[in-house]
């Protein structure tokens, strides 16, 4: 297998670069997405300027403040894939074991308001970009998606009828999680928010918050009889 060929064509880079030539998200590595205990994706809003994943192939500079979405983000991977802590020098390799899509394949600022963002997004001129998003998800078939606060955006796309909707656990976002028995959709503050309000929503909190929700629904398996998300049919 030509691995970043079909790491290509699962991210949609083509159709992205219709839209945006510059700009590139999804999986990261895909021997390393497809060996994980679980396959995680992060959904988030847009970039902070101009920004691509495949910065993350040779990542050293995590601790400078453009990273400091990515270091939460590699936590919560670590605590997931591995029940334990990254290290800073570990940090990057648990980036790299994931997939990271924004919904606005453009270039973004760093406080965009969400009412502005909803209505931009959800506009019938983005329907392109909205497609990509879901072939996206498709293509990538997560086991995890944790949604930077945009789950309720994504609630206007795909089909959460059949899901169980579990309320939300301290320091998550309302309508937390719609739990599927292949897949969960978690909907957490913006990895981020903690190093802006750290009074309000210490990291380490944060971190913890999204765990357990990830936790609860892998103990809802085992116990509670669980709809198929179909993935077929986005």
């Amino acid at each position: 297998m030509d691995y970043e060929e079909e790491r290509k064509r699962i991210n949609c880079i083509d159709e992205i670069h219709q839209i945006n030539s510059k700009y590139e998200d999804g999986i990261i590595d895909l021997k390393l997405f497809q060996k994980a205990k679980y396959k995680i994706l992060w959904i988030l809003k847009e970039t902070n300027g101009k920004f691509s994943i495949a910065h993350f192939k040779n990542a050293t500079e995590l601790d400078k403040g453009k990273w400091k979405t990515w270091k939460n983000i590699a936590k919560i991977n670590s605590l997931i894939l591995d029940g334990k802590q990254s290290s800073k020098s570990e940090q990057t390799d648990y980036l790299r074991q994931t997939a990271i899509i924004n919904l606005n394949k453009t270039f973004g600022k760093s406080s965009t308001k969400m009412k502005t963002f909803r209505k931009n997004y959800l506009c019938p001129e983005n329907e392109a970009t909205r497609l990509i998003v879901q072939e996206q998800i498709k293509n990538i078939r997560p086991d995890i998606i944790i949604c930077g606060n945009t789950l309720n955006l994504l609630s206007k796309q795909l089909n959460f009828r059949e899901a169980i909707k579990i309320e939300p656990i301290p320091y998550t976002k309302k309508n937390n999680m719609y739990c599927f028995s292949n897949v969960v959709f978690i909907n957490a503050y913006h990895p981020c928010y903690p190093t802006y309000r750290p009074i309000t929503l210490p990291s380490d909190k944060y971190c913890e918050a999204v765990v357990n929700s990830v936790n609860k629904w892998i103990e809802w398996k085992k116990t509670i009889s669980l709809s198929e998300f179909n993935f077929d049919k986005l």
